[in-house]
């Protein structure tokens, strides 16, 4: 397998969050900025966002691709961020 396939594999098939390049991670924080309610609620430190993120990821099987639609994205993660908002008392 050369790179370019292993990068379209990468794209198309879940990575699991930590194995995230740092750059798709800070991707999804600024697509998490939809979530409002979540960021202006009350301060989260870096370790509740990032535990969060991790959370949604794994749990929806997202990939790199999914990354790339951004009008999807910036609906996606509101409503999960908020649920983790709530459950956690905020």
């Amino acid at each position: 397998m050369d790179n370019l396939d292993m990068i379209g594999t990468l794209r198309t098939n879940h990575t699991p969050f930590a194995g995230l390049p740092t750059e798709a991670i800070a991707l999804f924080y600024i697509q998490s900025m939809s979530a409002w309610t979540y960021h202006c609620k009350r301060p989260h430190t870096s370790a509740d966002i990032y535990r969060d993120l991790e959370r949604i990821w794994n749990a929806e099987k997202l990939t790199l691709e999914d990354l790339r639609d951004w009008r999807r994205m910036a609906k996606f993660p509101g409503p999960n961020l908020a649920s983790a908002s709530r459950r956690r008392g905020a």
